[in-house]
């Protein structure tokens, strides 16, 4: 697990850090996001979710793989460029192994944060997402095969 440093922006010091947003669907990794991304100066905003829908008639699995590497690709070149990054997705153990391996040598902190709320607070209506049967399908199907549970990272319960 990364530990979490004191992060100054006055400093004339140049700091570029990643920040890793996990959950599954509805959790409130978008909310969280928009938020540090109007706070943290110099952002960059990487949504997989996003990306994926540049290949949206691709079958699942090869696009989300594709989609997530894409994400790290875009990641290690804004850091390069001197700007912190902010990654939202749903990221398995093996997922984040592969995201270290990729970004760690860039020389930049990384912080992991999964949300965690109870499966029947992330099955309700929470704010901006509609979720539809699929979205309820995936987020049970998640949860019972313990997706929610990761060996990274803060955990969050943020239901409140």
């Amino acid at each position: 697990m990364h530990r979490t440093k004191k992060y100054s922006f006055s400093d004339n010091k140049k700091l570029y850090m990643i920040i890793v947003l996990n959950g599954p669907i509805n959790s409130g990794k978008t909310t969280v996001a928009k938020i540090l991304w109007e706070k943290i100066p110099n952002c960059a905003y990487i949504e997989v979710d996003k990306i994926r829908e540049f290949i949206d008639w691709m079958d699942n699995e090869p696009a989300w793989t594709i989609a997530f590497d894409t994400a790290l690709s875009v990641a290690k070149d804004f850091i390069e460029k001197n700007l912190n990054v902010l990654i939202t997705y749903h990221i398995s153990d093996k997922g984040y192994e592969s995201l270290v391996k990729k970004l760690k040598p860039l020389d930049s902190d990384i912080f992991a944060f999964t949300f965690k709320p109870p499966l029947t607070t992330v099955l309700t209506y929470r704010g901006t997402r509609e979720i539809d049967k699929r979205d309820k399908s995936y987020i049970r199907d998640s949860y019972k095969r313990n997706l929610d549970k990761v060996n990274y990272g803060e955990i969050i319960d943020n239901s409140d």
